[in-house]
C-alpha cells in the first residue's frame, strides 16, 4: 500500500486502528463454485479447480509453483466469474543478473528496517466473463482469454499475513491493538515519542514491530499481482463505484487507507479449504479514500509456504461496498501445486 503524505514523502502502510466496522457490516466470504461454463474451459485448458498440496518448508518459489483463483462478482442475485491460472516460470537471464532490492522504511517508533528481496517471475492466464447463462463451453468455442507476464518479490510474498493475525489476536487478550506507522521517510520526533509510549503500555516487542512492516510488504506484492491481473480495473469498478478506485490501487495517493477491524480478526477451521490443521484467519478491513468509507472487505489467510507462497498465504479476498446489498467480489484460490520434482 502506498500513501502520498503531503511532506512528499511515501507511507507504505499505516496500520492505525479505526474499528469502526461492525461484523454484521461485512462482505461475507461465500464459497462460491466455478460455474458450469468455468468447469467446462478449466477441463479443456488442463487448469485444476480443487486440492490444495502439501506445503513446502523452505520458503522459496520454483517455476511450475501454480495457484487457480476464481473472481466472483456477486450483484442483484447474480453471478458472473472470471478464472486465472497463475505459474511461476524462470527469470530471464537479464533479471537474474539484476541487483537484488534493498527497501529502507521507517517506523513511528523512529527505528530503520533494510529489507532485501529477490525477484520471482509469474505468468498469468485469465479466462473470462462467465455468465450463469452461458451453459457448457462447447468443443471449439472462442473463449476470451489474456495474458500476462511480471514481476513479483519473493521475499515481501514470504512475509504473508499469518503472523501478523496472530499478533493482533495477543494483543487482543489484554486489551491493545496495533497502532504503528511505517513509512519511507522518517517520523517527526513529536510521533516518535507517541509511538513509544503506547508501544511500551501495549508491551509492543521488536518482534511486534517488525511483523508490522512485513505485513506492509506483502501487502504491496499480493495488490501488485491483482494489479498486473488482466482485466481486474474493469472488475474492481465494476464492485467499489468510484471514479479513482484503479489510481488508487496503482499510486496509493494520500487518503487511502486500509483500516483493520482487529475486534473481528478470528481463527477458523482450516478443514473447509482442504487445509487440514492449517491454521487460518480472517481479518476484516474498511477501505477509506480522502476520509470517505468507501469499502469493506475480508482476507482470508494462512502460512505463507509453497505452493500458496505465490500469493503471499492469501485464500481469499471479498471486497465490496459499505452498504453491502449482496454487490461484492469474492477472490478465492481455489487450487494450488507444488513444481514437479
Amino acid at each position: 500500500m502506498r500513501f502520498q503524505l503531503r511532506s512528499g514523502r511515501v507511507a507504505i502502510a499505516c496500520l492505525i486502528t479505526a474499528c469502526w466496522l461492525r461484523a454484521d457490516d461485512l462482505p461475507r466470504p461465500a464459497a462460491a463454485k466455478p460455474l458450469a461454463s468455468v468447469v467446462a474451459l478449466a477441463a479443456a485448458q488442463h487448469i485444476p479447480l480443487q486440492g490444495i498440496d502439501p506445503a513446502r518448508e523452505a520458503p522459496v518459489l520454483r517455476p511450475g509453483d501454480a495457484v487457480t483463483v476464481l473472481f466472483t462478482l456477486f450483484e442483484n442475485g447474480h453471478t458472473r466469474q472470471w478464472l486465472a491460472e497463475i505459474k511461476v516460470v524462470p527469470l530471464t537471464g537479464e533479471e537474474r543478473r539484476a541487483k537484488p532490492r534493498h527497501d529502507v522504511v521507517y517506523t513511528g517508533t523512529g527505528n530503520e528496517y533494510r529489507l532485501p528481496s529477490a525477484p520471482a517471475a509469474y505468468a498469468m492466464r485469465m479466462f473470462g466473463p462467465f455468465a450463469e447463462t452461458d451453459g457448457s463451453i462447447r468443443p471449439g468455442e472462442a473463449v476470451p482469454e489474456k495474458h500476462a507476464r511480471f514481476l513479483v518479490q519473493e521475499g515481501f510474498l514470504s512475509f504473508g499475513f499469518d503472523r501478523y493475525c496472530e499478533m493482533v489476536l495477543r494483543l487482543r487478550t489484554i486489551g491493545q491493538e496495533p497502532r504503528l506507522g511505517v513509512m519511507t521517510g522518517r517520523f517527526t520526533e513529536k510521533d516518535i515519542a507517541g509511538f513509544k509510549h503506547w508501544a511500551d503500555q501495549a508491551r509492543f516487542t521488536a518482534e511486534d514491530e517488525l511483523v508490522c512492516v512485513k505485513l506492509a510488504f506483502a501487502e504491496i506484492e499480493f495488490l501488485k499481482i491483482a494489479q498486473h491481473t488482466p482485466g481486474f480495473k474493469e472488475i474492481a469498478q465494476a464492485t467499489v463505484e468510484i471514479p479513482s478506485v484503479w489510481t488508487v490501487l496503482r499510486t496509493w495517493n494520500i487518503g487511502v487507507f486500509f483500516c483493520f477491524d482487529f475486534k473481528n480478526v478470528r481463527r477458523l477451521d482450516g478443514d473447509p479449504y482442504g487445509l487440514g490443521s492449517s491454521a487460518i484467519d480472517a481479518l476484516p478491513f474498511g477501505l477509506t479514500m480522502f476520509g470517505k468509507h468507501v469499502a469493506d472487505g475480508t482476507w482470508l489467510v494462512t502460512s505463507a509456504r509453497p505452493p500458496l507462497l505465490a500469493s503471499a498465504g492469501v485464500l481469499a479476498l471479498t471486497v465490496g461496498p459499505p452498504d453491502n446489498k449482496g454487490k461484492y467480489l469474492e477472490l478465492r484460490v481455489i487450487a494450488a501445486r507444488n513444481a514437479p520434482p
